[in-house]
């Protein structure tokens, strides 16, 4: 064997082992499944919808110019050169109040998946200028939920549990009669999982979230283990609970909560993006990280900032999660039911379509009413264990009960008074029938099943371009949040703070997608001094809903105004 010979073949199997080990990489870092998107979109919407409603009862005072910042104001001497909201426009109260009603039907839209994507983006600018409008108030909680919607921007968020998928799904096969209802596998579906460098760029940002939010407490407090005795007298923030439990923690139970916390937030960067066992160490971030937070919020009273990074972590639940709790938490077989079509019934009809696609356990039949059988309702059950028929909102409540999380809502049909309201409503709807059909262009059974078109070479070709831009936009994005990390973390050495370009400082400012993450840090407050900042105490009075302000407060908000002192980063 020739000399040179051993190293020739390792440079041949050199190419084959780095395709190996990127696809590896790929499977670890950039697969996730459909559904945990689905229902992470659900807990995003909620939490937009939650900020919302949470700043309704301070929409004069912080909103309008009857409160402490009007808009000229602000306008005149802004907190930060790059600011962007659209709430700017509203001088009064009703005004502001009609933009509150519109971002709220924005984010209902988004949470139900309807027209996902630019649901997504109009969200994303909803929640921008509300933030934006009142910088004053921001803490780590809004950053938060910035990079969230920010970061899922980028993903197929209406895949699962949406309009849109059941919008499709109904577009994609049109039945011809209630037998081929049954037939599941000619349903298309798309994948349950895929991949994205938005996913990598989603678990990198968790892991700078916990990693520098540890590294940054390095005082005497966190040391000594007397952080969590003495957060919880920050009255500005402690909750009832923490109230009620301060006085029974000691020096003992003081260490043990600081140094556990410690220790998780350090744990937490290996949890997510560890290649080794990564499957079960993520299981223990979802069940872990969480209960944390819990923990927070049960003592401190952190805005949403504790909501809002659970809300993350949905996304980290995996395709075998998703069997295990199919298995546990899935509808009784008991539950299963024989759905009667009235096949000449368009509503009938349509409905039996809508509950196909949603039985993910298989537990509704489908058959055609026999030739003669006109019923009184639309909606005709039966149970294939005793042969019992019901009809009306009892057989609703049936279908509804096999249906995954579907029970919840059969009770609430079944109560007395919702029953009777339910059973007029389906007199109301067989009544008006043929109209309502019309409106809803739908279509009866024995419709000519008209196969979708395949999408024209230029629209694929289209699609495929908008696919890699949405990539290309993903490690922009992941480069400026990088560049914000190392110009603006007090934990980065100063040597490695390079010069932002302005183009970088736009893309994260403007949205806040800032980095400093460095709660309670280097200390906990352990003085009167240290916690009376009239940031502090406007953040408090948002976060708890308080209706007014004392005048000292109001005057220290417009002195901080007019000196034009930037935002701090309390994140």
């Amino acid at each position: 064997m020739a000399p040179g010979e051993p190293s020739t073949r390792t440079l041949k199997q050199l190419p084959a082992k780095l395709k190996a080990l990127f696809a590896a990489a790929v499977e670890i870092y950039g697969r996730f499944d459909l559904r945990s998107l689905g229902l992470a979109r659900v807990g995003l919407g909620a939490l937009l919808l939650w900020d919302l409603l949470r700043r309704v009862p301070g929409l004069a005072t912080w909103y309008s110019n009857e409160g402490l910042t009007p808009n000229h104001t602000v306008l005149w001497r802004p907190s930060s050169e790059y600011l962007f909201s659209f709430y700017y426009a509203a001088s009064r109260p009703e005004e502001a109040a009609v933009m509150f009603t519109l971002s709220g039907l924005v984010f209902l839209a988004f949470t139900v998946g309807w027209h996902t994507r630019f649901m997504h983006v109009l969200s994303f600018a909803c929640m921008v200028s509300l933030h934006d409008r009142q910088i004053f108030t921001e803490n780590g909680g809004d950053v938060a939920l910035n990079l969230l919607c920010a970061l899922t921007m980028f993903l197929p968020m209406g895949a699962r549990f949406s309009v849109d998928a059941v919008r499709h799904s109904l577009a994609a096969r049109v039945e011809r009669g209630a037998s081929e209802l049954n037939d599941c596998a000619g349903i298309p579906i798309k994948q349950p999982s895929t991949r994205s460098i938005a996913f990598f760029a989603i678990l990198l940002q968790l892991g700078v979230i916990y990693y520098f939010n540890a590294v940054n407490k390095h005082g005497w407090t966190w040391r000594r283990g007397s952080a969590v005795r003495y957060v919880l007298y920050q009255e500005r923030m402690v909750t009832w609970f923490g109230v009620l439990v301060r006085d029974h923690i000691g020096t003992q139970l003081s260490r043990f909560l600081t140094y556990s916390t410690l220790g998780i937030e350090f744990a937490a960067p290996v949890f997510v993006l560890t290649p080794f066992g990564w499957q079960w160490a993520r299981r223990v971030a979802v069940i872990v990280l969480p209960l944390l937070h819990v923990g927070f919020a049960g003592g401190l009273n952190l805005g949403q900032f504790s909501f809002n990074m659970i809300g993350y972590f949905p996304l980290l639940v995996q395709a075998e999660d998703w069997t295990y709790i199919g298995r546990w938490l899935g509808p009784s077989a008991k539950r299963a039911r024989t759905v009667l079509v009235r096949e000449s019934s368009v509503l009938a009809f349509a409905w039996a379509r809508l509950l196909s696609r949603l039985d993910a356990f298989g537990l509704l039949r489908f058959e055609a009413l026999p030739e003669g059988e006109t019923p009184a309702a639309i909606v005709v059950v039966e149970d294939p264990t005793t042969q019992a028929r019901s009809s009306g909102a009892v057989a609703a409540a049936d279908c509804l009960a096999a249906l995954p999380c579907g029970g919840v809502f059969a009770a609430i049909i079944r109560l007395p008074g919702v029953r009777s309201l339910c059973e007029a409503i389906g007199r109301a709807l067989r009544a008006n029938e043929a109209s309502i059909a019309r409106w809803l262009c739908l279509k009866p059974a024995g419709a000519a099943n008209t196969a979708p078109r395949d999408p024209s070479p230029a629209r694929r070709w289209v699609r495929r371009q908008l696919a890699v831009l949405r990539e290309v936009s993903v490690v922009v994005l992941i480069v400026a949040c990088t560049s914000q990390l190392l110009v603006e973390n007090h934990a980065i050495p100063q040597k490695l703070k390079l010069p932002q370009p302005k183009w970088i400082t736009q893309l994260v400012v403007y949205p806040r997608l800032l980095q400093g993450w460095q709660m309670f840090s280097a200390d906990v407050p352990t003085g009167v001094g240290d916690t009376c900042t009239v940031r502090g105490v406007s953040s408090a009075l948002v976060s708890s809903g308080a209706g007014g302000l004392q005048s000292l407060t109001s005057v220290a908000i417009r002195l901080w105004y007019v000196s034009g002192t930037s935002a701090s980063s309390f994140v």
